[in-house]
C-alpha cells in the first residue's frame, strides 16, 4: 500500500522533474551566467555546509518530523547554539538556499519548482514545530523566539 503510493508518488516526481527541465525565460550575457553559476556553487555549498554545521549542533536531539506531527525525544532539550543561535531552522534555511543556488545555476523550471514547493512546505512544518516546541519549553521557547529569527540570520529593524 504505502510502499506503492510512495513508488508512484516519485516516479511522477522524476517525470514532472523531467518535463519541466526546461529553461526559464530569462535572457543573461556569458559573462552573468558564469557568475550565477559561480554563486551557485558557493551557495550549494554554504547551503551544504550549514545543514551538516545543524545537524551536528542537534546531535541526539534530531528527531522525525512528519507533514503531521512533530516527535520530541524524551528528555529533549532546546537546542540554542551553533546555526540556531542565528535561526531557529537551519536546515530549512539550507534546503531553500541549494535548491535556490539550482535555480541560479541550471535557470530551469524544475529546480524553481521544487524551491517553491519547499518554501511553502518547510514553512508549514516549521510552524507546527514551534507550536509543540512553545507547548514544551514554554517561557524558554518564548525567549528563544522572540531573540531569534525564524529563517532569516539578518532582522531589520526601526531604529
Amino acid at each position: 500500500g504505502q510502499i506503492a503510493v510512495g513508488l508512484g508518488v516519485s516516479l511522477l516526481g522524476l517525470f514532472i522533474s523531467y518535463a519541466l527541465w526546461k529553461p526559464l525565460p530569462l535572457t543573461t550575457s556569458r559573462n552573468l551566467s558564469l557568475l550565477l553559476r559561480i554563486a551557485g556553487v558557493l551557495l550549494i555549498s554554504g547551503g551544504t555546509a550549514l545543514w551538516f554545521w545543524a545537524r551536528q549542533t542537534l546531535g541526539t536531539m534530531m528527531g522525525v518530523s512528519t507533514g503531521s506531527a512533530a516527535q520530541l525525544r524524551v528528555e529533549h532539550r532546546l537546542i540554542q547554539t551553533g546555526p540556531y543561535a542565528f535561526v531557529r531552522h537551519p536546515m530549512y534555511l539550507s534546503y531553500w538556499l541549494v535548491l535556490a543556488a539550482c535555480v541560479m545555476t541550471y535557470r530551469t523550471w524544475t529546480p524553481l519548482l521544487f524551491l517553491m514547493l519547499m518554501l511553502i512546505a518547510l514553512s508549514r512544518r516549521a510552524q507546527r514545530e514551534e507550536r509543540v516546541l512553545a507547548a514544551e519549553f514554554g517561557a524558554e521557547w518564548h525567549a528563544y523566539a522572540a531573540r531569534v529569527p525564524m529563517f532569516v540570520p539578518l532582522q531589520l529593524t526601526n531604529s
